[in-house]
């Protein structure tokens, strides 16, 4: 192989050369890199799984926020319906009492103007019969005896009673 230019001696310290080399590249270059790589590429999965997870989680809060809103508007429309309904109800009780009241109010002054009418009504016959007494007496005094004029103003006074 001489003839050829191969040197045998430099051929084996080669081979020999590249076996360790090929040893040690494997052993503390090869080994690590691959677990670096396959260590980076569960990284990425992992923050990829995430991501997903992030994502589905702030759907549903989006979903659940929308949901809240909706249930507040419900819960909103519920509390202002339950308040006109009061509202109303107290209107109405407070017309009802209003009127209760001017019906009350009415009556009692109809009753305090019948009991004037019939005082008045009295008091009206007792100056009647007062001046009919006086005039009886006064009239006829020069032509009825006094027995007669007494006689005559009791009949009067009778008869006013017998007409109340």
């Amino acid at each position: 192989m001489e003839n050829l230019g191969i040197d045998i001696k430099l051929l084996i310290a080669q081979l020999v050369n590249f076996v360790l080399f090929f040893f040690i590249f494997k052993k503390f270059i090869a080994k690590p890199f691959s677990k670096f790589l396959v260590e980076e590429k569960r990284k990425e999965e992992a923050k990829e799984k995430i991501d997903t997870e992030v994502k589905k989680t702030d759907e549903k809060l989006k979903t659940d926020e929308k949901l809240f809103k909706e249930r507040l508007n419900k819960e909103k429309e519920k509390v202002i319906k339950e308040a006109r309904e009061q509202g109303a109800k107290i209107k109405t009780d407070m017309l009802k009492e209003t009127e209760e009241e001017v019906i009350r109010l009415k009556t009692k002054t109809k009753e305090e103007l019948d009991k004037t009418k019939l005082q008045m009504e009295k008091d009206l016959k007792k100056e009647i019969v007062r001046l009919s007494t006086e005039i009886v007496e006064t009239g006829l005094k020069n032509y009825l005896s006094p027995q007669i004029t007494k006689e005559l103003t009791q009949t009067m006074i009778k008869n006013s009673e017998k007409t109340n």
